[in-house]
């Protein structure tokens, strides 16, 4: 029985986790302390950053791990005397940048990055990634029984962060007490007829899945400045709890889920409607961090649901759903300039309200 517990928790597909840069570093170093007893047998962790110090601080020698380091500690000068053709083709033509030691670290100047990796490749100091795909084959017997599955996560634009939670908290925090949230997750329906293990096997990506009615409702008696008892969802035990939720009126509402605009009836209600961008490796590692250490799941649970539901859901109803939006923030709460307009545009609206 122990056994067969165990291999139920394995990743069954060979996967690669890979960080990028310092933000990508530390996500994947918290997928890899997360991982359980016997999770581990098919994956590999590789870790790629320019900074030497933020390298030492996310990775340990061990099984299943492998780090690059992707610069010495010549200068950015130095580098430039054996890379013409970053030289001559795309290199930014500022001297300021050429007395930079790069083993500090690149600093968000994803030329400098560029070129530190392409060092990399040409020195063949790359060879710890192409070891930790080997080892790879090696436990499949060199026949992939499915395709190697490669999670990266990197930085975007300078900074990464939790997305759409973080510029809820930024508004939030602007708004101070009159602000008043809803999530969609809050209205997963209810399934007291199945058992633990029938729920855990429902698709709760699709629109199907949540009493998007009973939230159309609620909001609708708090904008006619009604109190509400919203329900309470518990992602441990995949259902819909008996308890509830007193919910008071506030000047602000914020309505928060990933398919809010795929209902029309909904997006009717909503005076600005914004869409958090995030690139789908990121949101993956977002995750399974945040199933693993808040919900109680497993990594192959969580691999598992995102590639039988949630990716192809994401395609189906959530990415064109960005259609519909007003605004569009490629990087969530940590777009300070886009969370600022939007919050001068909320200001607007409530003083003309």
């Amino acid at each position: 029985m122990a056994k067969e517990i165990l291999k139920e928790n394995v990743v069954e597909a060979q996967t690669l986790f890979i960080g990028v840069g310092g933000t990508g570093c530390r996500i994947i170093k918290k997928v890899h302390d997360l991982c359980r007893p016997g999770e581990m047998e098919n994956i590999n962790f590789v870790f790629l950053d320019t900074n030497v110090n933020d390298l030492a601080s996310v990775t340990r020698e061990g099984a299943h791990i492998y780090f690059v380091q992707t610069s010495n500690t010549q200068t950015v000068g130095n580098y430039l005397d054996y890379d013409s053709d970053a030289l001559e083709n795309w290199f930014p033509k500022n001297a300021v940048m050429y007395d930079k030691t790069v083993s500090e670290g690149a600093g968000q100047v994803r030329a400098i990055s560029r070129l530190a990796l392409n060092s990399t490749i040409k020195t063949g100091k790359i060879r710890p990634l192409y070891d930790a795909i080997d080892d790879l084959f090696r436990k499949s017997g060199r026949a992939l029984k499915q395709a190697m599955r490669v999670v990266i996560a990197t930085t975007a634009s300078g900074g990464t962060g939790s997305g759409k939670s973080t510029l809820v908290r930024k508004l939030q925090e602007a708004f101070s007490d009159a602000v008043t949230t809803l999530s969609h997750d809050y209205y997963y329906r209810a399934y007291p007829d199945l058992t633990y293990k029938e729920r855990t096997k429902l698709n709760y990506d699709h629109p199907r899945s949540f009493e998007t009615d009973l939230m159309i409702e609620q909001i609708r008696m708090l904008r006619e400045g009604l109190p509400v008892e919203r329900p309470v969802y518990s992602f441990v035990e995949h259902n819909r709890l008996p308890e509830t939720v007193r919910v008071i009126p506030s000047k602000v509402l914020i309505v928060e889920g990933i398919l809010i605009f795929e209902c029309e009836e909904l997006r009717k209600l909503m005076d600005i409607k914004v869409f958090v961008d995030t690139d789908a490796d990121i949101r993956l590692a977002r995750r399974i961090l945040r199933d693993v250490q808040n919900r109680g799941r497993t990594m192959q649970s969580v691999i598992t649901q995102y590639t039988s539901t949630v990716k192809p859901m994401h395609d189906e109803f959530v990415e064109p759903s960005k259609r519909h939006a007003d605004v569009i923030i490629p990087e969530g709460g940590f777009n300070s300039v886009a969370v600022q307009m939007l919050i001068e545009n909320i200001k607007s609206l409530t003083r003309n309200n």
